[in-house]
């Protein structure tokens, strides 16, 4: 539970990048190798968007329109390795942000 409370803040903060809830994940376990923290990272989204806590956001790198993936292509999206790596310019990225349910599950502590 610790990893799912420490990635929806990322979302509730900002629209978060894949990769940023590796980074976040680090923090909490610096020994971990990052196929692992990947792992740990996808569980835990999956886990949230499950709930309703957070949804799954496409944008154009660096600073593109923000556009919610469809419901459909959330699971290939987290599946890919890709999403979890830092993109290049102009690339386009994987994020996620908080619902406003996400926002009240991490107020009372839920998550």
């Amino acid at each position: 539970m610790e990893d799912a409370h420490a990635i929806l803040w990322l979302g509730i903060e900002d629209y978060a990048g894949l990769w940023e809830a590796v980074w976040q994940l680090r923090t909490l376990d610096q020994d971990a190798g990052e196929s692992g923290l990947i792992n740990r990272a996808r569980t835990s989204l999956r886990q949230l968007l499950s709930h309703g806590f957070v949804s799954v956001y496409r944008c154009q790198e660096p600073y593109g329109e923000v556009v919610e993936v469809e419901a459909w292509e959330v699971a290939s999206v987290l599946e890919a390795d890709k999403s979890w790596r830092e993109p290049l310019s102009q690339a386009f990225s994987y994020r996620f942000g908080a619902t406003p349910a996400g926002e009240v599950a991490y107020r009372e502590g839920v998550v």
